[in-house]
């Protein structure tokens, strides 16, 4: 997928990229909406809600500088297929987590350090397939268009992952959420 470059810009290959690209990105959101509702119901501390936060931070220092060395050991398209479908079973087993009442500070803590070393392992792997994807000539729309979805999630995931979560909580049991996680990530 990342071997042949082509003069056009949109190829099946860059829309399939910008497609997942904007999957994963709606996944972050939707695991951040959750992370704080959580933390909200559970225990409606803002201290927690910015400690989470923070533990969620702590392995990206570490990760984000030899992540590059991640994609360099096991290719572009293994790392954000593993790495996107790790962050998907992570983001389901919290639902699942959620669903039997076993949401703790200590849950909550793990899977922000969790999810927050692995993305950090794909997040620099997103930036440098790019390059591998489009000629030269098409560089700049394509980085364009990686910021637009990076900064079209951060504007309507957390409405997307408000509307989905307070449906799943309203509505929806348990294998019902898990059924609907899995059509999103496909």
């Amino acid at each position: 997928m990342f071997e042949n470059k082509r003069s056009q810009f949109l190829s099946v290959n860059v829309i399939i990229f910008f497609s997942g690209c904007t999957i994963l990105f709606l996944i972050s959101q939707l695991y951040s909406v959750l992370q704080v509702s959580l933390i909200m119901k559970g225990a409606g501390s803002v201290l927690l809600l910015s400690s989470v936060m923070t533990a969620m931070v702590v392995p990206r220092i570490f990760l984000l500088p030899v992540a590059g060395f991640l994609t360099d050991k096991a290719g572009v398209s293994r790392t954000l297929t593993g790495g996107t479908g790790i962050l998907g079973i992570l983001l389901v087993s919290l639902v699942v987590v959620n669903q039997v009442n076993a949401v703790n500070k200590y849950t909550v803590f793990i899977y922000a350090v969790l999810f927050g070393g692995i993305s950090a392992a794909i997040l620099p792997t997103l930036y440098s397939a790019v390059p591998g994807l489009v000629s030269g000539e098409n560089l700049q729309k394509a980085n364009s268009v990686m910021q637009f979805i990076s900064q079209g999630s951060l504007l309507a995931g957390p409405l997307f992952a408000g509307i989905v979560i307070g449906k799943m909580s309203d509505l929806i049991s348990g294998g019902s959420i898990i059924l609907i996680t899995i059509v999103i990530l496909e």
